[in-house]
């Protein structure tokens, strides 16, 4: 068997030359005199080295090497770091320039397609957070731990979860879509956890619905007349500010004293969109006796929006908010319009509601509603007394033992086949 031979150049890299002498037990290929020398295997990226082969890539502009046992095993982390082993081919795109990109010309992954707020928003919250993060970061270079990095960061800024999520958002998104147009193999900030450990001291104020008597002192703080009854059709519906704030007179309907109202819009920011926040979020619901007769009393002949000012246009939300923060400021309370969303889901729950109907009205999915309200629905009182009831000729559960059941089970059983 013929001896192997250093594969070393110890020539010029126009005219090679191998180095030819004898290798050294323990290396792959090479001499005593190149044990720590690169010398390439005919893979790209892939060297000799001493007794292991060699994996070069680069991250994020700086180059990295790993070690292996075999051709095989460095030649598969060879595709998994550079991406050549997928079917999806990788970006080097800079980060900034792809994410100003991206979210000029992002046009959402529904139907309904992408709001142009909602790019406004994105494009604040990548200029703001992301691109100062990555700056000329290679798309491709992007992993879980700057992800994580980034999160950290804006924790480290006194942000509350939600707040976190609301900006991390658009980075997400933007990654996904990456990967759908085949510039990512995969999405490091899939399935991200943000820590819901709220700041010290904001729990205590933060109140997501109000009891029955904190939601009576609070209208009975609010001035009489329109603005009152703004927020007791907030309470009354569990609509979003937005959709009650979009509604028109004509989408109140008395059915010989029976209101239903029709919510298929919003007035967001200034503008009204013929749509609501979500695709469950279109719907027509019962209206109490009471609440629909003010309603229909306020609207009377009028056309338009049902809550305008004295000109005619619609309400804003910021004024509203700062109704209600006087008002509930008066009985000690720190609530916002959407308390009374939660307030009125709760309400029904307690009532005993099934999900559905409390999704329907509330223009949620079941999974959303019972995700938001598990803490209701675990802390509700239910009966058990039935149990008590199902033992043989109504003895309680303790007192028939499995045994005794099976007899009587087996009894019956042998009566009806005689």
């Amino acid at each position: 068997m013929a001896a192997k031979l250093c594969k070393a150049n110890i020539g010029t890299r126009s005219e090679p030359r191998a180095c030819g002498n004898p290798i050294e037990g323990g290396t792959l290929a090479a001499c005593k005199d190149h044990r720590k020398t690169m010398i390439p295997t005919g893979s790209p990226g892939i060297f000799y080295r001493g007794g292991s082969y060699v994996t070069i890539t680069r991250h994020r502009g700086k180059q990295v090497k790993s070690f292996h046992r075999t051709l095989a095993e460095a030649r598969e982390a060879k595709g998994d770091r550079t991406g050549s082993s997928r079917h999806a081919p990788q970006t080097r795109r800079p980060f900034d320039v792809y994410a100003r990109e991206w979210v000029a010309s992002y046009q959402g992954r529904t139907q309904r397609g992408f709001d142009e707020d909602t790019r406004a928003a994105y494009a604040i919250a990548l200029t703001r957070w992301a691109i100062p993060h990555y700056g000329s970061t290679p798309l491709r270079d992007i992993d879980r731990e700057s992800v994580n990095a980034l999160v950290a960061k804006l924790q480290r800024q006194g942000l509350s979860p939600a707040s976190v999520r609301k900006y991390v958002a658009p980075l997400r998104a933007l990654l996904s879509d990456a990967v759908g147009n085949g510039h990512l193999a995969a999405n490091p900030a899939l399935r991200l956890a943000v820590n819901r450990k709220a700041r010290k001291g904001d729990e205590s104020e933060r109140v997501k619905d109000m009891t029955r008597a904190e939601l009576a002192a609070v209208l009975a703080t609010v001035p009489e007349g329109r603005d009152r009854l703004f927020f007791e059709t907030l309470a009354g519906t569990g609509a979003r500010i937005s959709e009650v704030l979009g509604l028109d007179a004509v989408d109140l309907v008395d059915n010989d004293g029976r209101y239903t109202l029709t919510i298929s819009r919003q007035w967001y920011r200034g503008r009204l969109k013929p749509y609501t926040k979500s695709a469950n979020g279109e719907r027509t619901i019962k209206l109490s006796p009471e609440l629909g007769r003010k309603l229909w009393e306020h609207c009377a002949d009028a056309v338009g929006p049902i809550f305008a000012t004295r000109s005619g246009e619609r309400l804003s939300a910021r004024n509203m908010a700062r109704v209600l923060e006087r008002a509930a400021a008066k009985v000690g309370l720190h609530v916002s319009p959407h308390s009374f969303r939660h307030t009125h889901g709760s309400m029904l729950l307690a009532q005993g509601w099934p999900l559905t109907d409390v999704a329907h009205r509330l223009g949620d999915d079941v999974q959303t509603v019972a995700k938001t309200y598990a803490h209701r629905l675990r802390d509700s009182e239910r009966d058990l007394s039935f149990f008590d009831e199902l033992g043989n000729g109504g003895n309680a559960v303790g007192n028939a033992t499995p045994s005794n059941s099976r007899k009587s089970a087996d009894a019956q059983a042998g009566a009806k086949s005689a």
